[in-house]
């Protein structure tokens, strides 16, 4: 996601943020991060993170490890309630949904489907990946 000196992007694609519990009681955060647009909910085109902590409540300057994962279906970009996985893999449940468009930085700019407005990074470091919350007067104007 980190995009160095790519072109400013306007378009903007679906966000989405599941609580992912397991069948032992054990639960993680999902984010997606889709980069085009949805196709077919069977799709398995989404971008996906692990994380242990919810980025969108997290304070500007801010920074968690996060996993890459499979990618999902883009079914999970717009879940309205929660669902029983099959063979065992417990339940996902919905948090947020919103838009998304990545700048020329690489940044996220997020709005939320409640009108809540972040700024995400998310950055490779060799092996290692994180989100950072970016300080809302660093949104640059269009």
């Amino acid at each position: 996601m980190n995009g160095g000196g790519e072109p400013q992007s306007s378009a903007s694609f679906p966000i989405a943020l599941l609580r992912h519990e397991h069948a032992d009681g054990a639960a993680h955060f999902d984010l997606l991060v889709a980069n085009c647009a949805p196709t077919s909910p069977d799709a398995v085109t989404v971008p996906t993170y692990r994380l242990a902590r919810r980025p969108d409540l997290l304070t500007p300057h801010c920074t968690i490890g996060i996993e890459p994962i499979a990618l999902h279906r883009e079914r999970y970009l717009t879940l309205s309630q929660a669902v029983a996985l099959d063979h065992g893999r417990g339940t996902v449940t919905p948090l947020r949904r919103g838009s998304v468009v990545q700048t020329s930085h690489g940044d996220l700019r997020i709005r939320w489907n409640d009108g809540e407005l972040q700024r995400w990074r998310i950055e490779r470091d060799d092996a290692d990946w994180t989100l950072s919350v970016l300080a809302e007067h660093s949104e640059q104007p269009q």
